[in-house]
């Protein structure tokens, strides 16, 4: 098995073991699973995803906290939802060592923090970056 596969099939394994552990008592009530992948502290050798769960009565709580519709609509972004941390994948000494595999067997790792990434960035308005 390749280091990409290893990787991939780890991240799918905790993601799937993530939504799995969502309470019993609030599993039926869940509208949103965000997944989000990002460089750590803008280091593109530091992939984490980060899953994220919401469920209809934390955003109902959040309407009848609300002033107005404006302070409503950033309830879409994850880092609002009831669990916005849910998993963070990329933390542990596991997964730091999956990643790493992958990223030298793809030919993307350096040893340089300060050499430009091989990959093409894009970072987005929330502060997320994304792989074009």
């Amino acid at each position: 098995m390749t280091a990409n596969e290893r990787w991939m099939r780890h991240l799918r394994t905790a993601i799937v073991e993530t939504i799995a552990a969502i309470p019993a008592a609030q599993r039926d009530d869940v509208y949103a699973i965000h997944l989000t992948l990002e460089s750590e502290d803008e280091d593109n050798r530091r992939v984490i995803a980060t899953v994220a769960w919401n469920t209809v009565r934390h955003l109902r709580a959040k309407e009848a906290r609300a002033a107005a519709d404006q302070r409503l609509r950033f309830e879409w972004f994850p880092y609002s939802f009831a669990e916005p941390r849910a998993r963070v994948i990329g933390a542990t000494d596991e997964d730091v060592e999956l990643r790493t595999q992958w990223l030298l067997e793809a030919g993307l790792w350096c040893e340089d923090e300060d050499q430009v990434s091989p990959l093409p960035i894009r970072t987005r308005p929330s502060g997320t970056t994304s792989y074009r």
